[in-house]
């Protein structure tokens, strides 16, 4: 790799987050990117003046930091840049993230868990968009795919036979009868399902 100094490495850090919906221009109301300072003189004083590259806000009506990324030239290593982020930034300003990047490689550490930052058991290898920030805020690992129901066999048959009752008992005696019915309600649910934005299996 061509020799990169940590300032090309900040810009390619710089354009990803931005593409991610960040906002790092400090002319702008909304910024919630900064770098080489915290946003609060607390913070910025249980720093002791040791600046980090940057950190990063997901909650626009908080203070709270979520985010800090260390920045390293590529023939770094990100390991100890990802410790320095921990033990010299993120503990002393309680940021529960800290990323180290050299532009294009990252290593990612919650702080809570500690562990880096999974989506569905695959670790994280981008930066990540202040939606997914507030995610990984509360766990460090996110599933992408819908968790299904599991329902027992016996409780499926119990189930059954408390509509088959219920029907038998409104006085469809023929059980043709009640099944048809049973099917129907059955159809109606799932449709109603659908309606609410679920796909229907076919």
């Amino acid at each position: 790799m061509m020799n990169i100094t940590e300032r090309e490495a900040e810009v390619a850090i710089d354009i990803q987050l931005t593409a991610l919906g960040w906002q790092i221009n400090p002319r702008e109301s909304n910024q919630n990117v900064y770098k080489q300072r915290p946003r609060t003189p607390e913070q910025k004083k249980a720093l002791g003046g040791k600046p980090p590259d940057y950190v990063l806000y997901a909650y626009s009506d908080s203070d709270k930091p979520s985010i800090v990324i260390e920045a390293k030239k590529p023939n770094k290593s990100l390991t100890k840049a990802l410790q320095d982020g921990i033990d010299k930034y993120a503990r002393k300003i309680q940021a529960p993230i800290v990323i180290a990047s050299d532009g294009w490689r990252i290593k990612t550490w919650h702080i809570e868990k500690g562990e880096p930052l999974f989506i569905d058991g695959r670790e994280v290898e981008d930066l990540i968009s202040p939606g997914m920030t507030q995610v990984f805020i509360k766990d460090n690992n996110f599933s992408s795919f819908l968790k299904e129901i599991a329902i027992e066999q016996s409780e499926l048959i119990n189930n059954f036979k408390m509509a088959n009752n219920i029907l038998k008992n409104e006085g469809l005696s023929a059980g043709i009868e009640r099944f048809s019915e049973f099917a129907n309600l059955m159809f109606m649910k799932l449709k109603m399902e659908g309606g609410g934005g679920k796909p229907l299996a076919t």
